[in-house]
């Protein structure tokens, strides 16, 4: 019996371990199966996570776009690698005309459509998902826009190595304009028109590659100047030695007193590759003067140079005179109201195409109809009278006009502008601490920046009683800034201004209603409504050296003086004031700019507005 029960118990005991040896092997199965499980599970939520973190970043570059576009920038490309959410973005843009447009920094010309393409990255994992957008883009004007690159109220001086630049290349949107006259001393080129309601004086080198209009007289005899466009004048055009690709249009007398050393393109020196008019006086290439390629018409005589090089006139029309040929000849049609003078008249003149209204001779006949002087093709300027299809015949004088007078604009700094134009726009107290120096205006300025995030916009209305003070000022923008000072700035050694995250832009407003500004009525007359400022003591912007980084875009505002002394970067912008002073050159490349509380009294007030509607989203991969 005992025997018995030893050998049960031995039974027993191996049973149990047999059931201990299943339990711990079924436990490692479960346990491997629960932690492959997990595993399974970390990795999907991770792939899952990366998934949606990319797809995230890749909308966020679409939505980064459309903000630039929102704000009158048109970049190629976003690189925000880096940051997040992170992604890439290039943009390629179309005109309205369905022109690709050229893209190196930002979009050439007029973009009205672009399309977005972003990638976007995880902050974990390595997934990347990359979308595509269409947007619309339409750049308008709320009002009156601020189109040019520099605008002054009185006379402006272009020194030395100035440049101004169009928005974009092959965009010719770089105009200058002044109420005043208008000087080109520089060496450098002007990618706008020039337009002055009184006098246009170019001497040295400046080239134009635009037209120029001037209520006033136009002078190119100091200078071996490049015209690429047209030139209009209310008073005479002298000529000299300059090279003008398209016509000369002028009310008073033309005149030339030497060849160009330039041609047309091809063939032998030639002053103007168009024609010139000169609506109520004569033309007069003088001894030595200018070969024209195109024709010749003018309302009284024209007197032709005594060398006879090619392109000849390619015609002559006098409305109430006749024609002086000291050796030159015409091979084209010739039509005059009085005689035809010249000592060799039947080699220099070709008989069945020359007429005189009143004078009969062996070497050409009377005219069987009225001369005409034709139309410019394509006239920047404007004509009086507004409906004539000619520019003028014996019996009717039309005339080039002014022309027509900008009005300086205001911003004004009441609290009711501020709150009426300046709203989305953060307007922090500034201590009148920033007034006392240099450096306390660096620290409180640096300081206010610093405590707002990126793509705040700024408005920093200036406690000061004296000019702004500034000494190695250094700003580096987080969104844009404008800084409005009543009694202007005075802003000595280098003034450096760039951006991060941007570009953004920087504003330097001496507002309308500062102090020493009274306003006036220039014209009531012909501009009723416009009003020019005259400064007794008024707001100053001085730069002793103005030096612009990363893109960031620069609007100088004052009635009163701008003056930059010393050479400066190449900037982005646009400067309009009462008169400029550039001792050094200035050295501009116009933007796009939208402007908060710009009025133009006597016009249509606002400025110019961009807008953007993403119009289609899709997914690439």
């Amino acid at each position: 019996m005992l025997r018995l029960l030893r050998a049960l118990r031995r039974d027993d005991q191996g049973a149990a371990l047999v059931t201990v040896v299943a339990l711990a092997a079924i436990s490692i199965v479960v346990v491997t199966a629960i932690g492959t499980s997990l595993v399974a599970a970390s990795s999907i939520t991770v792939t899952s996570r990366s998934s949606v973190q990319s797809k995230a970043s890749a909308e966020a570059g679409i939505e980064w776009a459309l903000g630039e576009f929102n704000r009158g920038y048109f970049p190629c490309q976003g690189d925000q690698r880096s940051s997040d959410p992170a992604f890439l973005v290039t943009i390629t843009y179309v005109s309205a005309t369905g022109t690709t447009l050229s893209c190196s920094t930002s979009a050439s010309g007029s973009p009205a459509t672009a399309t977005i393409d972003s990638t976007g990255y995880a902050a974990i994992g390595s997934n990347t998902h990359r979308i595509g957008a269409k947007a619309t883009i339409t750049l308008a004007t709320s009002g009156a826009l601020l189109d040019q690159a520099v605008f002054t109220e009185s006379s402006l001086v272009l020194t030395n190595d100035s440049l101004v630049q169009g928005s974009a290349p092959g965009v010719l949107d770089g105009d200058v304009y002044t109420n005043g006259n208008l000087t080109c001393m520089t060496q450098n080129r002007i990618e706008g028109e020039m337009i002055a309601r009184g006098n246009i004086t170019i001497e040295n080198t400046c080239q134009a590659l635009d037209s120029l209009w001037a209520g006033g007289n136009v002078d190119l005899r100091q200078s071996d100047v490049r015209i690429a466009g047209d030139v209009y004048a209310a008073g005479s055009a002298a000529i000299n030695k300059a090279r003008i690709l398209g016509n000369v249009v002028a009310n008073g007398d033309v005149s030339t007193t030497n060849k160009s050393n330039s041609n047309c393109g091809s063939g032998s020196s030639t002053n103007v590759c168009g024609s010139v008019w000169s609506l109520n006086g004569a033309i007069n290439l003088a001894s030595n003067g200018s070969p024209i390629a195109g024709s010749l018409y003018a309302r009284n005589g024209v007197t032709l140079p005594n060398n006879d090089e090619t392109p000849r006139p390619a015609g002559v029309v006098s409305l109430n005179g006749g024609l002086t040929m000291l050796g030159s000849k015409v091979t084209g049609q010739v039509s005059v109201y009085g005689s035809i003078s010249s000592s060799n008249a039947q080699n220099n003149i070709n008989k069945s195409n020359t007429c005189s209204q009143t004078v009969d001779s062996t070497y050409w006949t009377k005219c069987t109809a009225p001369s005409v002087l034709p139309m410019v093709s394509n006239p920047r300027a404007s004509f009086t009278p507004s409906g004539s299809t000619n520019l003028g015949t014996r019996a009717q004088v039309v005339s080039v006009n002014k022309p027509p007078r900008q009005g300086f604009p205001q911003i004004l700094s009441t609290s009711t502008a501020i709150a009426q134009h300046w709203s989305g726009w953060v307007k922090p107290v500034v201590p009148a601490d920033a007034c006392a120096s240099g450096n306390a205006m660096q620290t409180e300025l640096t300081k206010i920046i610093g405590n707002y995030s990126s793509g705040t916009k700024l408005l920093l209305q200036m406690p000061c009683t004296d000019k702004l003070p500034g000494n190695n000022l250094s700003l580096t923008l987080k969104g844009d800034l404008a800084i409005m000072a009543p009694r202007g700035v005075n802003w000595e050694n280098d003034t450096r201004i760039s951006s991060s995250g941007g570009p953004w832009t920087f504003m330097v407003i001496a507002p309308s209603d500062s102090p020493g500004v009274t306003w006036s009525q220039p014209d009531p007359t012909g501009a009723p409504g416009q009003l020019s400022p005259t400064c007794s003591g008024g707001p100053t912007l001085y730069f002793q050296k103005l030096l612009v980084s990363n893109s960031t875009r620069i609007f100088l505002y004052t009635p009163c003086l701008v003056q930059i002394k010393n050479k400066q970067d190449s900037m982005d912008g646009q400067i309009y004031s009462g008169s400029g002073s550039y001792d050094s050159g200035l050295l501009i490349k116009r933007a796009i700019m939208t402007v908060p509380g710009v009025e133009i009294p006597g016009q249509t007030s606002g400025s110019s507005s961009t807008s953007a509607v993403i119009t289609s989203r899709y997914d690439i991969g």
